[in-house]
């Protein structure tokens, strides 16, 4: 009797560090990192989705829009076993399943950056005769910003093109790095527009201000100034 209840908790005292230790294994921190991840990235991408037009120039409904939308609700359902998977502590399946939805969004993420490329290559060269008609500097250096920032799209959209599909969290930064490079591109020419048509005597720094003007104003962003100062000056 004594030696089965000493068996029992030699049986006992092996199990329990391995029910234990399951949660912390190589395995379960990995894929908690890949399945943050890519969440991540699936939250990104539904921005960028939301922001393609829902018809093209002649009014039809945007083909890549649909092929996007597709590659996207494949990604989405792969991602959810890849949880399920890894819920279960299954997490060989759960690999799998996530490397299924990385394809999925490498492709649609690639569709996405060179609509991106394309259109802001398009805003740009719109906002370009502007600025040089009008000579404006401010307008200018916005619109070289523009075309920086879009050389670099290009260059992440380059480097994630030939990079080996494999590699799914690295082709997908670039992609990723690309279209934040594509958005701050089209900001810029936006802007680049905005000051280009904006009259001179609606900018602040073509307006006239005085020494005392320049003092009030300074003495009226001190922190430490109270409120009663502030306004009888």
């Amino acid at each position: 009797m004594i030696r089965r209840f000493a068996l029992l908790i030699l049986l006992l005292s092996a199990a329990l560090p391995v029910a234990v230790l399951a949660n912390n294994s190589p395995d379960h921190t990995n894929m908690k990192v890949l399945i943050e991840r890519n969440q991540s990235d699936i939250r990104f991408f539904d921005t960028a989705l939301s922001n393609l037009p829902l018809n093209n120039a002649e009014g039809q409904p945007d083909g890549l829009r649909a092929e996007v939308i597709d590659l996207f609700k494949e990604a989405l359902r792969h991602d959810y076993y890849a949880n399920l998977f890894y819920l279960q502590g299954q997490y060989s399946p759960s690999l799998k399943e996530m490397r299924k939805s990385q394809n999925f969004l490498q492709q649609a993420y690639e569709k996405v950056l060179q609509r991106y490329l394309d259109t802001t290559l398009a805003l740009l060269a719109t906002a370009a005769p502007i600025a040089l008609r009008t000579r404006d500097q401010a307008a200018g250096h916005l619109l070289r910003s523009g075309f920086r920032d879009l050389t670099h799209a290009k260059n992440f959209h380059m480097r994630g093109f030939n990079i080996n599909p494999r590699y799914h969290t690295n082709q997908l930064h670039y992609y990723r790095s690309g279209i934040e490079r594509a958005r701050r591109a089209r900001k810029y020419g936006l802007l680049a527009m905005i000051e280009a048509r904006l009259p001179l005597e609606e900018r602040d720094q073509y307006q006239l201000i005085t020494y005392d003007d320049v003092r009030t104003g300074a003495r009226k962003d001190d922190p430490k100034m109270n409120d009663y100062t502030r306004v009888a000056t």
